[in-house]
């Protein structure tokens, strides 16, 4: 992405079909693959629901975009739609996998890695750690800003590594943050931290400050993925 362009993330989940969740995710990736070089939105990752800690089957997209590819989405899909003729096919293969889904557009935390960051650091997850909180109207800047302060380095010294931090654009009531662990055991450390550790605890208190309503899921990632570590 050219240096100082705003960054947005379109936030996806999608109701899956039967078994249709590995399906789902390779046409995702088949249509990621034809946007390097001609513009619009990138895939920082596709993930399938760990179903023991969340709704199954599902899938989670997110998607890193400029705003100048936002309005271009607009554009394509709802006033010259025939830009997307192409993607019919595409869209009727999907029906087998999908239902129907939930979409957030994001904007990212002054301190949220883009995509090419990711990837220059060589983030990569096994598993991943999505939090989703509600939180007072107005308060998701100042509770990002205390998570970066109170909350980042912790789990760094864990060993898991934010992914993105993001407010809602079109909500002043959210906050959605994805975490990346690298293996099996970075995780059982976060886990039996949660736990044990009199630090969460405190963290919790801190964060309820802010926050009215807070859930973690966990996904893994799709082999091939940019972040993926299997």
């Amino acid at each position: 992405m050219a240096p100082g362009a705003s960054r947005l993330y379109m936030h996806e989940i999608i109701h899956i079909v039967g078994a249709g969740a590995q399906g789902y995710m390779e046409m995702t990736k088949e249509w990621a693959a034809t946007r390097p070089g001609r513009g619009g939105n990138r895939l920082v990752g596709t993930w399938a629901s760990v179903g023991a800690t969340g709704n199954w089957p599902e899938v989670v997209n997110l998607w890193e975009l400029t705003l100048e590819d936002w309005y271009g989405m607009l554009d394509r899909s709802y006033i010259h739609r025939e830009a997307n003729a192409h993607l019919a096919d595409w869209w009727s293969r999907a029906l087998q996998y999908r239902s129907g889904g939930v979409d957030r557009m994001l904007v990212p935390a002054p301190w949220s890695p883009s995509l090419d960051d990711l990837l220059g650091r060589a983030v990569r997850g096994v598993l991943f750690l999505q939090e989703v909180s509600a939180v007072r109207a107005g308060a998701a800047s100042d509770y990002l800003a205390a998570m970066e302060r109170e909350w980042l380095p912790v789990l760094r010294r864990l060993g898991l590594e934010v992914v993105g931090a993001f407010e809602g654009l079109m909500t002043d009531t959210e906050v959605v943050v994805l975490w990346a662990a690298p293996g099996l055991d970075a995780y059982r450390g976060y886990l039996e931290h949660r736990l044990a550790d009199p630090g969460f605890a405190a963290w919790r208190r801190r964060a309820r400050e802010f926050v009215t309503g807070w859930r973690e899921t966990l996904w893994h990632p799709a082999p091939g993925t940019p972040l993926s570590g299997v």
